[in-house]
């Protein structure tokens, strides 16, 4: 009931990708190939192919250009890029896109730090050039940040939550209104204490699921700390399927740090 309830609240969460892609399609493209066994990124994190000097516009111009984009979720991903055509000899248009023979360019979306970073990248198979066939990059040269300079909310990046020896830390710009999460790896005996009993939460748990709201419309304000703190049996390693509601069931953009291993877990007794 407490679940229905909370959906009720919540509403679909919503998410915006950082890499958009603003050019259309010119019929020409070069398919980049991203291998599954690539263990630098985490699952949410964008990946944007850019060429730095590639056609931006109608008249011919060249700079940097976006073009193309897409999401890894820990399986291959298959990333299409556009490719410029000059069609002005037969009195068409000059269209946007990748210049053939230039270097495709790689940055990242990390979505647990929400920043963006420039990286390097190793091929298995092609030129990593845009050259109208395909190319299989295997490893992206991404460390991120190992999460040891984690000790507190306020250590992380806006909107994000933490798992620290059964602790869920967080940093929130707004308030919260509820939340809803599940703890990956193990399940949840008990959820108690934190910012979310200060603001009179209801604090409850099921096999690895949490949920936390207050039937009185009270809300934690907006800032950090540690939201509740858990019980755990079992090896945890992370949150996921976060909801985070604010003030008029508006859904919150949050995020997992995905900075440390294994910070909550306990053993079994």
């Amino acid at each position: 009931m407490k679940k229905i309830l909370f959906s009720a609240i919540i509403f679909a969460l919503s998410w915006t990708q950082h890499f958009n892609v603003n050019i259309e399609e010119t019929g020409v493209s070069t398919l980049f190939i991203f291998d599954e066994e690539i263990s630098t990124l985490s699952y949410g994190d964008e990946l944007g192919l850019f060429d730095l000097n590639g056609v931006i516009d109608d008249s011919g111009s060249e700079g940097e250009i976006l073009v193309g984009s897409g999401v890894w979720n820990g399986q291959q991903l298959n990333i299409v890029t556009i490719e410029s055509q000059n069609l002005s000899q037969f009195g068409g248009p000059i269209l946007p896109g990748a210049i053939l023979g230039n270097n495709m360019f790689l940055k990242i979306w990390d979505a647990s730090s929400n920043s963006e970073h420039e990286v390097g990248y190793g091929l298995s198979t092609g030129t990593g050039s845009f050259d109208g066939l395909f190319s299989v990059i295997q490893q992206i040269d991404y460390d991120g940040n190992n999460g040891s300079d984690i000790s507190n909310g306020c250590d992380l990046p806006d909107n994000n939550l933490y798992l620290l020896d059964g602790d869920v830390l967080y940093n929130s710009t707004d308030d919260i209104a509820g939340f809803q999460f599940e703890v990956d790896g193990a399940t949840v005996e008990g959820a108690s204490g934190g910012d979310a009993a200060v603001a009179g939460f209801t604090v409850s748990s099921g096999g690895s699921t949490v949920l936390g709201f207050s039937f009185s419309a009270a809300t934690i304000p907006a800032g950090c700390g540690t939201l509740t703190s858990l019980e755990l049996n079992g090896n945890a390693t992370g949150l996921g399927e976060i909801i985070m509601a604010g003030i008029d069931g508006d859904a919150l953009d949050f995020s997992y740090y995905e900075g440390g291993g294994d910070d909550g877990s306990c053993d079994d007794e």
